[in-house]
């Protein structure tokens, strides 16, 4: 039977962030380039499932339920942020490495693509 829809998967991560960068000093502002990863664990190993299929009829049944899925996410992350004074803005990307739902009986995948944009403010440190 064909179908189509969509589903969402949340999780609760606990999560470190390790990273390294280059702080470039352009006069009136910073630029600070990060490379790292996001270590996440999962500490429930459950996840909730929702969402909507629908058949070629038209006819459209909901989606629900807890997942069986992994305990453990590595995600490689890069990040940009500019800053002048103490305040900043940053965005960046993070790109996960463990398929979630790592089931043989059924061909899906399901792996986090994290987009993250944010302010920052420096409490204390050097400031322009």
């Amino acid at each position: 039977m064909s179908v189509s829809g969509n589903s969402t998967l949340s999780h609760t991560f606990l999560t470190l962030t390790p990273y390294m960068g280059y702080r470039i000093d352009a006069k009136k502002f910073y630029i600070d380039i990060t490379l790292g990863a996001d270590l996440a664990y999962h500490y429930n190993v459950k996840a909730t499932e929702k969402g909507t299929a629908t058949v070629i009829g038209g006819a459209s049944y909901p989606i629900s339920g807890e997942v069986k899925t992994t305990q453990y996410d590595i995600r490689p992350r890069g990040q940009v942020g500019i800053s002048m004074n103490r305040m900043g803005i940053f965005g960046g990307y993070s790109y996960g490495l463990t398929n979630y739902t790592p089931d043989p009986f059924q061909d899906r995948s399901n792996f986090s693509r994290l987009i993250r944009f944010g302010l920052t403010y420096q409490i204390n440190g050097k400031s322009l």
